[in-house]
């Protein structure tokens, strides 16, 4: 059984062909996009289907694409994109009949049941509750989150849009810096800290409040490339002591609003933490702050120390979790 999956992220979108093997999906053609540099999914989708064989594109029985968006009635507006996606569109752009649209969380949720575990990293190694509530969070263009429950026999996932829910800062640099962003902004949520943008403007704060520059070697490498890779690559090589600070107060926020998700789910189940940005900083996760953080020090800390807190390395997760569910809409 052949099945066009895709992941469509406000920085790239990939789509790919696959065929069920035994225990596996096994990839016939796949392509990756910038997705900028695409007016609409259309004529992305239209690219891709020109380059597959005519005659495997007419065994493709099935489609699922995780979108970075709330899905509503088979439609998505793409949060970071211009981008607004029909799965009836789709069918009528493909040709093919079953189509579903989920939110690209929902996907991973759904790939995190295929994960070996050499492909997650234990931040805290606790066992999860059978049948415990599962969250997943993870920032990347932007703050996805989902969660995932038991249902009769399998995780039935529900959608979240909580990355855009009030910053609440939990210390007096963090009251500086929701003061900081309101300055420009009339409400500040954890999507605008915790994404590759957030990273920026924690930067940007920081920067407001030294004396000292940053490094000329930063400054230059930022107005030549992607400025949070700069500065989460300079902080992990520790070429410059603001973006260290930029990236400590990063994973203190983010460790923070983790345990509070835990604790709104009663994640007994696990909190896995994906997006593009956990595993390029794994090390400096593993170094405490963040789950310091998670902890805290409030009157629930002991339940969020049971807790298991995973990061999930394999940045596919959301396509195996597409490739799942397509499958099974497909039968």
């Amino acid at each position: 059984m052949k099945l066009l999956i895709g992941d469509i992220g406000g920085t790239k979108t990939v789509l790919q062909v696959v065929e069920k093997s035994e225990n596996a999906y096994d990839v016939v053609y796949e392509s990756y996009y910038s997705s900028k540099d695409h007016p609409d999914f259309t004529s992305l989708l239209k690219s891709f289907v020109g380059q597959v064989d005519p005659g495997t594109f007419k065994e493709i029985k099935s489609v699922c694409i995780g979108v970075a968006g709330p899905v509503e009635n088979g439609s998505v507006k793409v949060t970071n994109l211009p981008w607004e996606i029909d799965s009836k569109k789709i069918t009528s752009d493909s040709g093919i009949k079953r189509v579903t649209l989920i939110n690209d969380f929902q996907a991973i949720a759904y790939g995190i049941e295929m994960l070996a575990e050499n492909e997650m990293v234990a931040l805290q190694q606790k066992k999860p509750a059978r049948g415990g509530v599962r969250v997943i969070l993870g920032a990347g263009t932007g703050l996805g989150e989902c969660m995932a429950i038991w249902c009769d026999d399998h995780y039935a996932t529900l959608a979240s849009e909580g990355g855009h829910v009030a910053f609440a800062p939990t210390s007096d640099q963090q009251i500086e810096l929701l003061r900081y962003l309101l300055e420009s902004a009339k409400r500040v949520t954890y999507e605008d800290i915790l994404s590759g943008p957030g990273l920026v403007r924690i930067f940007e704060f920081l920067c407001s409040r030294n004396r000292e520059p940053p490094s000329q070697a930063l400054t230059q490498a930022m107005r030549e490339r992607d400025p949070a890779e700069v500065v989460s690559e300079f902080a992990m090589e520790r070429r410059d002591m603001l973006a260290c600070d930029a990236l400590t107060l990063f994973v203190e926020i983010y460790g923070t609003h983790a345990g509070d998700l835990a604790l709104t789910c009663m994640a007994t189940g696990g909190v896995y933490i994906a997006g593009g940005i956990a595993p390029r900083i794994i090390k400096r996760l593993q170094q405490g702050d963040f789950m310091r953080a998670f902890i805290g020090d409030g009157v629930m800390s002991e339940i969020l120390k049971k807790i298991p807190v995973r990061v999930v390395m394999n940045e596919k997760a959301g396509l195996l979790g597409a490739a799942y569910l397509a499958e099974k809409v497909a039968h």
